[in-house]
């Protein structure tokens, strides 16, 4: 059975399941989250999969815990990778595949994937919020579609991933928008357009100290 080690050797320690076929569906989520979001291979590579993975493993070890309890953890999860840039939209879709290998695996547990469910729930109703008060609601897909049309490299879903970003910020993460914008707007690696476009959408989202963040 695979152990941390194997999977990555620079996670250090930390629970993962016990259960081979919880291992192997963690494995699965986290490939799944990784192949959604192009933006982590381009920007963190081999090294980032193999966090991806071993990040994974803890997160389905979560499911046996209290809700409380694995809720704060997500939060904490939350707080850490957003200043590392990976906003929260990305861990939301890494527990969403997670959810949806439990319930193939596991069906006769529908409680686990519910452990997950409040942390969710918050970042919609949060989402939802904030982003309705900044009047960006419609308006991302236009930015994407902007972003998608710039002449040289693109990044998919970027428009999404600058705006969570931008949530985490707002929800108190310090300095996860420092840990995206500089990345986003690279000129070594993206073209001009693309760069003011992202300015310009950084820009609308507006100031991230505003009630009711």
């Amino acid at each position: 059975m695979p152990d941390l080690a194997s999977i990555n050797p620079e996670a250090g320690y930390h629970a993962i399941p016990q259960d081979p076929l919880e291992i192997a569906l963690a494995l699965r989520a986290g490939q799944v989250a990784w192949e959604q979001f192009p933006y982590l291979a381009l920007r963190f590579g081999e090294r980032g999969q193999r966090f991806t993975h071993s990040d994974s493993c803890w997160l389905v070890a979560l499911c046996r815990m209290e809700p409380a309890a694995s809720t704060r953890n997500l939060e904490w999860l939350r707080g850490l990778l957003s200043t590392r840039g990976i906003p929260a939209v990305i861990l939301e879709a890494h527990l969403a595949a997670i959810c949806t290998e439990l319930a193939l695996v596991h069906p006769q547990h529908p409680g686990r994937p519910a452990r997950y469910a409040p942390f969710l729930a918050a970042r919609a109703a949060e989402r939802d919020a904030l982003l309705r008060a900044a009047a960006q609601v419609p308006r991302l897909d236009a930015y994407e579609a902007r972003l998608q049309a710039c002449p040289g490299m693109t990044v998919p879903a970027a428009a999404l991933l600058v705006a969570s970003a931008w949530l985490d910020e707002c929800a108190g993460a310090t300095g996860a928008l420092a840990s995206m914008l500089p990345w986003m707007r690279d000129p070594l690696r993206f073209g001009s357009d693309w760069i003011s476009t992202i300015d310009e959408l950084a820009a609308s989202l507006g100031p991230t100290g505003r009630e009711p963040c």
